[in-house]
């Protein structure tokens, strides 16, 4: 899935296989949504350790429509092994829709543990931060 004509990507972002690269780029469909979801659940289900994610969704544009019930199923269906949630690019469009699916669905949503930041390099020094704690 990692493919460069791809328009969702992914990778895993280290050796160690605790943080999954996710990367969007336009246009992309559910389609291509759906097979990331696959790919990533894949990879997380190949480690016993908690994986971070990290959307880079700086070229991504604006989901496509349906995206409220879509992005609502993927939060409900966390894999057992998923860390923090980190979005690179877009924070507020995004952190503002995401507020929303959970304003909207309450408690039918789990804590997500969704973090933003502006760069890759951020999402990685938060990633490095957590693991401190």
């Amino acid at each position: 899935m990692s493919g460069a004509d791809l328009s969702i990507r992914t990778a895993w972002d280290n050796e160690e296989k605790t943080s999954i690269l996710v990367t969007y780029k336009q246009p992309w469909d559910w389609k291509d949504f759906e097979a990331a979801q696959a790919e990533i659940n894949s990879m997380m289900g190949s480690t016993d350790q908690l994986v971070n994610l990290i959307f880079d969704v700086r070229q991504g544009g604006a989901p496509p429509p349906g995206a409220m019930i879509r992005f609502r199923a993927v939060v409900q269906s966390q894999h057992p092994n998923r860390g923090a949630i980190i979005f690179v690019g877009g924070a507020m469009m995004v952190q503002t829709f995401l507020n929303l699916i959970v304003r909207i669905f309450g408690k039918t949503v789990n804590d997500p543990n969704f973090v933003f930041a502006n760069s890759l390099e951020e999402a990685r020094s938060l990633i490095a931060l957590r693991r401190k704690r």
